[in-house]
């Protein structure tokens, strides 16, 4: 990782002030793009907005082993390579991992099964290999895999961090999806050590396990051997687990699902998504990388929902270094020694790890046009002690040679100490374009010493800055620039002054005490008569002296400085006085105001606004007594009648309680303890339909070729919902799913199953969501991911075969399917005749129509379909036309 580094400027010459002096950067909340920290995002890379590829800092993919070694020692870099020349393009980093094996399709090399590496499978998708674990063949394997790797990428710039992924389903180090016995600790330990090949990148070890939920196991042994890091996977589920490697290695944040079924509690664990859930992993488990959503266009729905929410963590997830304030030499002198301090608060939830937690902090002598002279290492100063939450002093002292264009200082603080220009960002105001941040010594000139005098006087001070600031009451101050100004002094005061420049950066606010003379009491004027009014009113006082004071109770006195402006709103006794710097006050004088109680205003301007679950009411407060305010409503035309309050000074209501379809109306009332206002006029709307389709879940059978959909449904009608289901392969439009319908009356939970799709087209298809038609309305669920690619697929022998539309009507026909490939179907009467002959061909499925071989419609009745492969018959079954 890298430090962004921080310039401060010194103009050198012959001007004599104070050994030093200090300035004060102004902070940023700017988002900073830094290196070994930020947001990650997952492929598809191109349907990324603008707003994503702004606040992002690493990309990130997963491949399979199989598509980057495709021969023994013959490797395919340009998958890995193509997408960190695209990350590098967008300016961003690259993060990636390889797995070993995934539940849905191969990822292990066939050659490795071919060499003697011993294997399992399941019933789930039988013709997946996944290897045993403890195999020589495989361990050997993939540890020459991951030399391989190492002698390729490590140390490349390039790359943020690579995933350990060796072991597991996914590589994430569980079974889970695939079967077979976990490994022991030993046998894990073996396969962490492989990791030990790479000295530089940054590897990361997910904390996943087995049977219990320590996290420890693996991931702490990588981290306690080799200072790895830690992923963790589902942390907006669960917090623990990554905290392991705080000061020694980053933590990963990965979720289990994507914001999008988060939001529906669509995760493994049922929960639904709230900000919380952000923060509690990001402080618990001090992360320096979270996922900005996952895939297809996740990211961009997740920041147009929760923008304030990424925003906000943007820099505080891993470091985020804040210079605070530095003191600087102001008269350097070529060759003379001189010391330079700061101090710098880390404002985020992590240290800085990179270089194996060493950094190397830099002093540059500069020219004019800040071009580098000669630069000294800062030795001992490491920002790897900048430890979150607190804030780290530095002090060093330097010398550099004569050199006579020398006229600037320059601190920079560097990840590797061949860098030599910053390549991590402080926030601060006032960066160049190189990434220096610049300061210069700033000093208010020409202001006398605390004085005490009988006359009035002038003060005219300059600044050696930008900006210089006066006030005499440390609360309004005012600028003046380099040509200086003038401030008369005419009565007792402390007079504070400071510089600053451009960027914001300003010196220590200092202070002079002038004590005038003065025996002459100050007045306070604009206070009224007394009187008695029905309304609120306000009143502007004024004070010809520093300050005046007013209290309504007699007790509490409030100070203001030359006016106030105070809000009656009801029966009071006002007092006030005047009061100066040498003691002198003005007599307390008191009015009395009285207020007659009266009920509240009306309010106006009432609205009514559709609503997600139901109906808004808006309307306007045109009182300032009321204690609440009374909603009254009426449902289809009927009488309106009281149905419930909201505190004062509020201004809308939402009401959930409604049916979708019914006309509600509403009037506002204002009241207080003397009374009820007019009612407002009546506003009406047909509440809007409500329907949430929830807890989408997706499990494939590939045996009876079906996907079984299940979910929860909510409406707020009593009309009928007709659920249906719609599918798409990644990125593509929408397409409706035959044969799926149910109609659903009341709330609860349902299930569709789906007969799978029948053809290539349906076979590519990755992802589903539910719908519901009410009224001619249409409502979906989220997406949920689903599996076709087993359904309808050969199979290895005739038993297998299945029949779909079976009864079979006229004009139709009926599939076969589930054959093996190049299977023949013949097809007899019960009395034996031979009707038709059908063949698959290269495929696994074949459809009959009804036709015999004559080209006529066979006649309604039962027939016989013989399943023969390479001759000989494997199965028999009965087909019916109707």
């Amino acid at each position: 990782m890298k430090l962004a580094a921080i310039i401060l400027l010194l103009t050198a010459g012959c001007v004599t002030f104070a050994q030093s002096v200090t300035v004060y950067p102004r902070q940023s909340d700017e988002i900073l793009i830094n290196p070994g920290k930020g947001y990650v995002v997952y492929p598809n890379y191109a349907v990324k907005s603008s707003n994503i590829w702004a606040i992002a800092s690493v990309c990130y993919n997963r491949f399979g082993w199989k598509s980057i070694e495709t021969n023994e020692g013959a490797f395919n870099w340009s998958v890995i390579d193509s997408e960190i020349a695209t990350a590098t393009n967008k300016g961003k980093r690259y993060a990636f991992g390889v797995m070993p094996a995934n539940s849905g399709y191969a990822t292990t090399p066939d050659w490795v099964f071919a060499a003697g590496c011993a294997y399992t499978t399941n019933t789930t998708y039988p013709g997946i290999k996944y290897p045993v674990w403890t195999d020589a063949v495989y361990k050997a394997k993939m540890n020459n895999f991951i030399k391989a790797l190492a002698n390729r990428y490590d140390g490349m710039d390039a790359i943020a961090y690579i995933d350990a992924r060796n072991y597991g389903n996914y590589g994430e180090w569980h079974v889970g999806g695939i079967g077979g016995t976990p490994i022991s600790d030993a046998d894990r330990e073996v396969l962490v050590d492989m990791w030990s090949n790479f000295s530089s990148t940054m590897i990361i070890f997910p904390n996943n396990n087995d049977s219990t939920n320590a996290p420890e196991r693996q991931a702490k042994y990588g981290t306690d051997k080799y200072r790895f890091g830690i992923r963790r996977d589902s942390s907006e589920i669960q917090t623990y687990g990554a905290a392991y490697c705080y000061d020694i290695a980053p933590a990963v944040s990965e979720w289990s699902a994507s914001y999008q079924n988060d939001k529906a509690g669509n995760n493994w664990a049922g929960l639904v998504w709230n900000d919380g859930m952000v923060t509690n992993y990001m402080t618990r488990s001090h992360m320096s990388y979270d996922n900005l959503g996952q895939f297809s266009g996740d990211s961009d729905i997740y920041y147009t929902d929760k923008s304030n929410l990424i925003v906000y963590w943007a820099n505080r997830m891993g470091y985020w270094f804040r210079l605070v304030d530095v003191s600087i030499p102001v008269n350097l002198g070529n060759g003379t020694a001189a010391t330079i301090t700061f101090r710098v608060r880390n404002d985020g939830v992590a240290p800085i790890y990179q270089n194996r937690n060493t950094n190397y902090v830099k002093l540059a002598l500069l020219d004019n046009n800040n071009t580098v002279l000669a630069v000294t290492n800062l030795t001992g100063i490491n920002p790897f002690r900048w430890k979150p939450g607190a804030v780290s002093n530095e002090s060093y002292t330097f010398s550099f040679t004569s050199n006579a264009a020398g006229r600037k200082l320059a601190l920079g603080v560097f990840t590797t100490a061949s860098r030599t220009v910053p390549d991590v960002k402080f926030g601060n105001y006032g960066r160049m374009t190189n990434g220096w941040l610049v300061l210069a010594p700033l000093i208010v000139t020409n202001v006398p010493a605390s004085l005490t005098t009988n006359n009035t006087f002038m003060v005219q001070p300059g600044v050696v800055g930008n900006y210089g600031y006066w006030s005499t009451n440390g609360t309004i101050f005012y600028q003046f620039g380099t040509n200086g100004t003038n401030v008369a002094i005419s009565r007792t005061v402390t007079f504070y002054y400071y510089a600053a420049d451009t960027n914001g950066t300003c010196s220590a606010t200092n202070s002079s005490v002038y004590t005038v003379l003065d025996i002459t009491a100050p007045s306070v004027t604009g206070a009224p008569a007394a009187f008695t009014t029905n309304d609120a009113f306000s009143i502007n006082l004024t004070a010809n002296e520093p300050y005046g004071y007013w209290s309504t109770n007699g007790t509490s006195f409030h100070q203001f400085a030359t006016n106030a402006s105070i809000y009656i709103t009801r029966t009071a006794t006002l007092r006030c006085y005047g009061r100066d710097a040498a003691g002198n006050n003005s007599s307390t004088n008191a009015v009395t105001y009285t207020i007659i109680p009266a009920k509240p205003n009306a309010p106006l301007s009432p609205a009514v606004v559709s609503n997600t679950f139901g109906i808004s009411v808006y309307w306007q407060d045109a009182s300032y007594n009321e204690d609440e305010f009374r909603i009254y409503r009426n449902v289809d035309g009927g009488a309106f009648g009281y149905y419930t309050k909201v505190p004062a000074d509020n201004v809308s209501f939402i009401d959930t309680n409604t049916t979708g379809g019914r006309v509600y109306g509403y009037r506002v009332s204002a009241t207080n303890s003397v009374g009820e206002s007019a009612l407002t006029t009546a506003v009406y709307l047909t509440a809007p339909l409500c329907v949430l389709i929830t807890r989408v879940a997706a499990l494939t059978d590939v045996k009876s070729n079906t996907v079984t959909f299940t979910f929860s449904l909510f409406k707020n009608t009593a009309l009928p919902a007709q659920m249906g289901l719609e599918c798409r392969a990644d990125g593509a439009s929408w397409m409706a799913a035959i044969g799926t319908g149910i109609i659903c009356v009341t709330n609860g939970n349902y299930s569709i199953v789906w007969n799978g799709p029948r053809d290539g087209i349906w076979n590519t298809m990755s992802e589903a969501r539910v719908t519901a038609l009410i009224s001619n309305d249409v409502f979906q669920s989220s997406p949920v991911s689903i599996q076709c690619d087993g359904l309808f697929g050969a199979r290895t022998n005739t038993s297998e075969t299945v029949v779909l539309n079976n009864p079979c009507r006229a004009g139709n026909a009926v599939t076969f399917v589930n054959m093996p490939i190049a299977a023949a179907v013949k097809i007899y009467s019960v009395s034996g005749q031979h009707i038709a002959s059908l063949t698959a061909g290269n495929k696994a499925a074949v459809s009959w129509d009804g036709t015999t071989k004559e080209g006529k419609r066979a006649s309604p009745g039962v027939y016989l379909c013989c399943i023969e492969e390479n001759g000989a018959v494997g199965a028999v079954l009965k087909v019916m036309l109707r």
